[in-house]
């Protein structure tokens, strides 16, 4: 329970922060907003696009875990990372480990269909390996996207239910029940 208020309290907070409660972001604004940098970060592939940022924080855990995703029309030209560490560091500040995956978009190598699914399930599998050694609990992990990222979350959850045929279709990956999908079109 206390996961999932951090998360709904923080993620009502970034809507007025970005350029002030009463004017709209411009799309400068968003690629200007950052935040803390990452304790360390990790490769999952041969792309300057595949890897994760790790918030980890203090004490001795067990940590529990909120995989990040972050937006960006599915193109990394948008970038997406920088303007969630806010949010990373805030959560890490409570005593929760954040895994922010970065992902090659629409417009790199081998992103797309299939590959920038197959690059979070990656990160995933990444992550269930560093989860003993970082005291994290898998068994209270949550996914919180935004926008396109919202959609690669709530695909997360869902990878066993696709037809084994998919090159999509996941039953061995550490499994994420809980999702936080925001900023998602209508």
């Amino acid at each position: 329970m206390r996961l999932r208020i951090i998360a709904i309290g923080l993620l009502g907070a970034v809507v007025g922060v970005a350029h002030g409660a009463h004017e709209p972001a411009t799309l400068a604004d968003y690629m200007r907003f950052s935040g803390p940098s990452p304790n360390e970060r990790f490769s999952y592939g041969g792309s300057a696009y595949q890897f994760v940022e790790l918030f980890q924080p203090r004490g001795r855990g067990p940590f529990p875990v909120v995989v990040l995703i972050h937006g960006g029309c599915f193109k990394n030209e948008y970038q997406g990372m920088p303007q969630m560490r806010g949010i990373a560091a805030a959560l890490s500040s409570q005593g929760i480990a954040v895994w922010s995956i970065e992902y090659r978009g629409l417009d790199e190598p081998g992103g797309g269909y299939p590959g920038t699914f197959q690059d979070v399930n990656a990160a995933l599998d990444m992550l269930a390996a560093q989860a003993e050694r970082r005291h994290f609990d898998i068994d209270r992990m949550i996914a919180v996207g935004h926008s396109a990222g919202a959609y690669l979350a709530l695909w997360i959850a869902g990878r066993s239910l696709i037809p084994a045929s998919s090159p999509l279709h996941d039953t061995r990956s550490i499994q994420v029940r809980n999702v936080v999908a925001f900023g998602r079109p209508r």
